[in-house]
């Protein structure tokens, strides 16, 4: 079989086009080409990798476009990642692909504005209708798009983790490129993701610590950038907290290990979404011990505590951690047990053959 895969999130397509390489599936991995591209991901150009570049956001989604149909015959089925303008040309132009959604682009369905409630909204319900099958990343999405596509095959395929980038040893070798930033800190914390109050929760990090007895060398290494970024310094000063803030420039997914590597907590999302983002994967696969909300309603047994909603009993796990090596390190070793055995990208690739043999059989009835 032969499927190409359209734009890249959070590496998942570039994870998985490579991982269905060695399974012997013929796939390529068509994106727009950005500064912020991983080694690996720039080193595999040409031969998993079609990046397309161009100075205006208008002319790189018609150069997208037109790839995708110069290629149209090269390819049994598309795999299109975030449910966008590539869905709907898709649908309208009687494409067979596969929509992958990924979080923003169900939920946006019901927001405030008139421009995504009635265009996007409309646009994205076809999609979804005209999709052989329809795959979600986290499980939360499932209900989403099941109550907006009115389709009950709709399937939860856990986000794949390079575990060979992401691994214990690889985070403790590139540690060390971090040094500078922990500034000779006892204690670091990083935050992984962008500063977001609704999607995050980086407000509720930063009042949790607030009520901590907080060990005097603490650093909280963050990255700059997000839409709450400003808001987010301005609430660390009101809280006094700012003086443990460390600013860190984005980092290529190639040197996130080192970022892990180089913290003892690493802070995920902390919003009542109660689902494990990329990030919280990628630190739980390096062993080290997330705080991040979860539900064991999509999850099930994992062995470790579900995150308190209320900022009082966030700070009293965040205490915990940050006193006690044991319990971060008895979290560590159950998390990184549990992301292996269910993000491992082996097994979410050979599922994925699964889904394409059902798409394509779908087709030819």
């Amino acid at each position: 079989m032969r499927v190409l895969h359209v734009n890249d999130v959070a590496n998942v397509a570039y994870t998985l086009v490579d991982e269905l390489a060695r399974l012997g599936v013929e796939s390529r991995l068509l994106k727009p080409r950005i500064s912020g591209d991983s080694a690996a991901l720039q080193a595999a150009r040409g031969r998993l990798v079609e990046p397309v570049e161009a100075r205006h956001r208008l002319f790189m989604s018609a150069k997208m476009y037109r790839r995708i149909l110069s290629r149209r015959s090269s390819w049994d089925l598309l795999h299109i990642h975030y449910l966008r303008t590539y869905t709907y040309a898709a649908s309208m132009l009687g494409i067979p692909y596969i929509a992958h959604v990924h979080g923003t682009d169900a939920r946006l369905m019901h927001s405030n504005s008139m421009y995504e409630n009635r265009l996007h909204a409309s646009l994205k319900r076809r999609a979804l209708r005209k999709a052989r099958i329809v795959l979600v990343s986290t499980p939360n999405l499932l209900e989403i798009v099941r109550r907006n596509s009115r389709r009950a095959d709709i399937r939860y395929l856990p986000n794949p983790v390079n575990t060979k980038r992401f691994s214990p040893l690889n985070a403790k070798v590139l540690s060390g490129k971090f040094e500078d930033l922990k500034g000779g800190a006892g204690f670091t914390i990083s935050l992984p993701t962008s500063i977001d109050f609704e999607a995050k929760g980086s407000h509720i990090f930063l009042e949790a610590l607030a009520k901590t007895s907080r060990p005097r060398d603490l650093r909280v290494m963050y990255l700059e950038r997000g839409r709450d970024l400003e808001a987010f310094k301005e609430l660390a000063a009101e809280l006094g907290v700012e003086k443990h803030l460390k600013p860190v420039k984005p980092v290529p997914n190639t040197y996130m290990p080192g970022l892990y590597g180089a913290s003892k907590l690493v802070i995920g999302a902390l919003t009542p979404r109660r689902v494990f983002g990329v990030t919280a994967l990628e630190a739980m696969a390096c062993r080290r011990p997330v705080l991040n909300t979860w539900s064991p309603a999509y999850y099930g047994n994992t062995g470790f505590r579900p995150l308190p909603h209320s900022v009082e009993e966030l700070a009293g796990q965040l205490e915990e951690l940050m006193h006690s090596g044991r319990a971060r390190r008895r979290l560590a070793e159950k998390q990184h047990a549990w992301a292996t055995a269910n993000h491992n990208p082996k097994i979410v690739a050979f599922r994925l053959t699964k889904v394409y043999v059902e798409a394509l059989e779908t087709g030819n009835r």
